[in-house]
């Protein structure tokens, strides 16, 4: 959840945390206005993210090996600057884009990474389909 120029922004996770607790959702807005004393990560938390950031790199590498150019979009600017470049690169036709942002407001998502397919579609004679790194959902 985050505020933007267009509004509040939603993602998946937003609404699985408004499913499985709708006081969670309203923390989530509190803290959007008046931020809130957060916990610091366990050591085993630490871990458990080094060990999903390691897995996700070592796929990068390998569809990089497998594709050649991979357009990296993860970056530190705004989910609209993201969606601009994410648009771009689909336009481009680049075999992999990874950290594709996308944006409907009020809805804004990040997909892993998104492999170019000869699939006919608005871009053209090819389309893309979405690959998450999580090992098991």
């Amino acid at each position: 959840m985050q505020k933007s120029i267009a509004g509040r922004l939603f993602s998946a996770s937003d609404l699985v945390n408004f499913a499985a607790c709708s006081h969670l959702t309203h923390l989530d807005l509190v803290n959007m206005d008046s931020p809130l004393p957060k916990a610091a990560d366990s050591d085993e938390m630490v871990l458990i993210q080094d060990k999903g950031f390691e897995h996700e790199g070592r796929y990068l590498e390998h569809l990089r090996t497998q594709h050649g150019e991979v357009i990296d979009l993860k970056t530190d600017g705004t989910d609209a600057q993201a969606f601009v470049s994410t648009c771009a690169a689909l336009h481009s036709g680049a075999p992999v884009l990874f950290q594709p942002t996308f944006l409907s407001a009020p809805w804004v998502g990040h997909a892993d990474f998104l492999i170019r397919v000869e699939t006919p579609s608005k871009l053209g004679a090819f389309s893309y389909e979405v690959v998450d790194t999580n090992p098991c959902r």
